[in-house]
């Protein structure tokens, strides 16, 4: 009996769609001297964030307190910071 050689090759094309999205929502406890922010992000997206830096207008740059600054697609990771202003910054 004799063999034959039997080969093949496929190509293909996989296209892959990314959607990066990322909710932010603050919240703000006043008190008489010094006042917290709260920050909570939440991956809306279908692909893993890095190296996120939250910036507010008011508060100024809130990175130093993340708790990670990488957010899986569904992940969420809490902010919290103090803040010394008042009342009429949100206003």
């Amino acid at each position: 009996m004799r063999g034959y050689l039997v080969s093949s090759l496929a190509t293909g094309v996989c296209n892959i769609v990314t959607a990066p999205g990322i909710a932010v929502t603050n919240s703000v406890q006043f008190a008489r001297i010094a006042s917290s922010m709260s920050t909570a992000r939440r991956n809306t997206g279908n692909v893993t964030l890095v190296s996120i830096t939250v910036t507010d207008n008011v508060a100024g740059n809130l990175s130093a307190s993340l708790s990670s600054t990488t957010l899986a697609p569904g992940g969420s990771a809490p902010t919290a910071a103090g803040y010394n202003g008042h009342k009429l910054d949100v206003d």
